[in-house]
């Protein structure tokens, strides 16, 4: 099949306007694709239903975000059904030929069942492998029960779907390692979006203005990206860089509510800032106000194999980047680009900065040498094939299948 006739649907529990990943795969398909379908969930109280650069975008009528166990059984499970309900009733009105479901979770790949059915070609595009974010989350043994269940919960899900996508190809080992084939599984590496983080199209003013020296860091926020690191290091670096500032953007949900109590136990809330989470197509603007970009990710079982797509978009801004050293990241720039320190220390970090900080021309060569190895503007375009292979691939090999069930939803 041509991928100019192919109808193909997109499930993500997610926030389309906030996810970046799911957003390049969608628009990149509605410049392929005669129709392009996301069911997502929905972001307060917008609209069930709209159109975005060529994707119509349908969501349920649900957002909650649980950080306890107990919550997110609850919360997969509504959703779970909510999105069953919706790409039954759509697939049987639109026909499509290829539904690519995006984890987390995993099992999110059975509400594709009726379309599987009839003859869709299925997609599990693994974005974090989740036996490795639940150590990272819950810390627990690696025998328990619900370590387990994530394991066995990945492979069922892998084994139910046409072909396996993932972000980089440590996480590729790791799923490999528990007994999914390793030919079933396509690489599509995460990569900064060079349309929209493209430097040339801002112009930095915040350190010119008001005369600061400005620390960012935009995602998510939870233990695991080890926030309380640069905050902790702020009493150190006020002494030393007087108008310095820290700027978080995110979601300051329950499970991190403790960091602005500690900004005021260490007194430093005049130097530390909290902002909501941005649309993905305003995040470049705030970045241009940055004078250093910020990842600070502790060391455990899933961040020392995750793509940080930040660090990608920070280089790709053009701001130097200070990281901890996780080995995703000394794979990505092994030729250097970006200043590292050791994990979970606030001392090293504050040297990182105050290093950066009064060498102007050490930033200016991080940048140049991140932009020699990791050339962003055209990552995508590299990806982009590899991802419309797969589905030339899945759509070619069993064209016969797909008008098969479609002719018999058709005739229902």
């Amino acid at each position: 099949m041509d991928l100019s006739n192919a109808k193909i649907c997109m499930i993500a529990h997610t926030f389309y306007d906030a996810d970046g990943r799911v957003q390049r795969y969608a628009e990149t398909l509605a410049s392929t694709c005669r129709q392009v379908d996301v069911i997502c969930l929905r972001d307060g109280s917008q609209p069930l239903f709209k159109v975005k650069n060529g994707v119509r975008i349908f969501k349920i009528p649900f957002n909650h975000r649980s950080i306890k166990r107990s919550g997110y059984f609850i919360e997969y499970s509504i959703a779970f059904f909510l999105f069953s309900l919706w790409i039954s009733a759509l697939f049987i009105k639109h026909r499509y030929h290829l539904i690519h479901v995006h984890n987390m979770p995993d099992f999110l790949v059975f509400t594709a069942l009726l379309p599987k059915l009839f003859g869709a070609r299925l997609i599990l595009d693994i974005h974090d492998a989740m036996p490795e974010i639940y150590l990272s989350k819950y810390r627990d043994s690696r025998k328990s029960l619900g370590l387990t269940f994530t394991r066995f919960q990945e492979v069922c899900s892998a084994s139910f779907a046409d072909a396996v996508i993932t972000a980089n190809h440590l996480f590729k080992e790791a799923i490999s390692r528990r007994g999914i084939p390793p030919e079933k599984i396509t690489v599509v590496n995460n990569v900064a979006e060079g349309r929209i983080f493209d430097r040339a199209k801002h112009t930095r003013t915040l350190s010119e203005q008001n005369h600061s020296f400005t620390l960012m860091y935009v995602g998510t926020i939870a233990h695991r990206y080890g926030l309380e690191i640069p905050i902790r290091a702020m009493p150190t670096l006020i002494a030393q860089i007087p108008d310095i500032r820290l700027i978080i953007i995110g979601s300051l949900r329950d499970g991190v509510k403790e960091l602005p109590a500690l900004v005021d136990q260490l007194d430093v809330a005049s130097h530390v800032q909290f902002l909501p989470p941005l649309p993905f197509d305003e995040i470049p603007s705030q970045l241009a106000q940055a004078d250093v970009g910020i990842y600070t990710a502790l060391s455990d079982p899933h961040m020392s194999i995750a793509t940080p797509t930040k660090v990608l978009e920070y280089t790709a801004m053009g701001l130097p980047t200070i990281a901890s050293r996780l080995p995703i990241l000394e794979d990505l720039y092994k030729q250097g680009g970006i200043q590292f320190f050791e994990p979970g220390n606030p001392e090293d970090f504050a040297r990182s900065v105050i290093d950066l900080y009064r060498n102007p021309d050490k930033r200016a060569d991080l940048i140049r040498t991140a932009d020699m190895s990791h050339p962003q503007n055209i990552a995508w375009d590299k990806e982009r094939k590899a991802y419309l292979n797969l589905l030339r691939q899945l759509l070619g090999n069993d064209r016969g299948k797909n008008n098969r069930g479609s002719k018999k939803i058709s005739e229902e």
